[in-house]
């Protein structure tokens, strides 16, 4: 298994990747998603993680993220500050590294 790809191989990641990128790009377009929410909401789908998963995975995450806060960033409303979306972003990257993929949501100061 090489970095770019998942534990089934190339094929079942670019498949999975696809078809989370075309649902998340149909719902950021409906939604009207900023850069950075549809990029969590498109590595949360990846990390097949629930946001409910997501908030229990890193204690720092619950530390600078409210609940209400990392809903509405979700869903298209609030977007976060810089901090508080490195954290998350950083919770799903990790998540992506544990289930065999390569952390792909950048940093805020990289998008």
């Amino acid at each position: 298994m090489s970095r770019v790809t998942g534990p089934d191989g190339i094929d079942e990641f670019c498949r999975r990747l696809d078809r989370v990128m075309t649902v998340n790009s149909e719902m950021a377009t409906i939604d009207r998603l900023s850069p950075r929410n549809g990029a969590l909401r498109a590595g949360l789908g990846l990390s097949e993680l629930t946001v409910d998963e997501l908030r229990r995975s890193s204690t720092r995450l619950g530390e600078t993220v409210g609940d209400a806060e990392l809903e509405s960033a979700l869903t298209g409303g609030r977007e976060l500050d810089d901090d508080q979306y490195d954290v998350v972003a950083q919770a799903i990257n990790e998540r992506l590294v544990e289930i065999g993929l390569t952390p792909m949501i950048p940093r805020a100061d990289e998008i």
